[in-house]
C-alpha cells in the first residue's frame, strides 16, 4: 500500500463514519464533533478535560470549547472545577446525554461490522496490529514533526 493509498482508505473511511453516524446527527441536530467529543469522554474517564480532547482527537481549542460550550447549555455536559487547579475543568457527560451515547455506540458498532464483515478473527486481529504498529509510527513521527516529547501510555477510542 503506498502513502497515497492509506490517505484515500482513511478518507473513504471517515466518509463511511460519517455516513453511518448522520442519523443520529440529523434527529439530535447536533454536530459530528459534538457528538464525537460525548461519546469519547463516555469511553475515556481518563481524559476529561477540553484540553485531553483537543491533544488526543487533535481538534482546535476554538472547536471544542464551541462545542462544549454547547453541549454544556443543552444539559449533555456538566463541568466541575479538577481538584487542586480551579481552573481546570473537568468535563462529564450527564444523564441527559445517556441515550445519545447508547445510540451513538449501537451505530459504532454496526458501523464496525459493516467494515469488517468477512474478516477471521485471525485476519482482524493482524490487522490490529498493524493499525498499532502504524499508529505508533504516526504519533512518533507527529512528535518528531512537531519537536514534542513523548507521551506515556496513551490509549483510547
Amino acid at each position: 500500500m503506498t502513502a497515497v493509498q492509506m490517505i484515500n482508505f482513511a478518507r473513504k473511511f471517515n466518509v463511511a463514519y460519517s455516513a453511518a453516524m448522520q442519523p443520529l446527527r440529523e434527529e439530535l441536530h447536533m454536530p459530528q464533533a459534538a457528538a464525537d467529543i460525548l461519546l469519547f469522554l463516555s469511553s475515556n474517564p481518563t481524559y476529561h478535560t477540553a484540553g485531553d480532547i483537543c491533544r488526543i482527537k487533535t481538534l482546535k481549542k476554538g472547536i471544542v470549547s464551541l462545542h462544549v460550550d454547547r453541549l454544556v447549555q443543552e444539559g449533555y455536559l456538566q463541568r466541575r472545577s479538577e481538584e487542586g487547579d480551579r481552573r481546570k475543568c473537568r468535563l462529564g457527560c450527564t444523564e441527559k446525554a445517556t441515550p445519545l451515547i447508547e445510540e451513538g455506540r449501537a451505530r459504532l458498532e454496526r458501523f464496525y461490522e459493516a467494515a469488517v464483515e468477512g474478516l477471521s478473527a485471525a485476519e482482524l486481529e493482524t490487522f490490529r496490529r498493524c493499525l498499532e504498529t502504524i499508529e505508533n509510527n504516526m504519533e512518533r513521527l507527529g512528535r518528531k514533526e512537531a519537536d514534542a516529547p513523548p507521551e506515556k501510555g496513551e490509549t483510547y477510542d
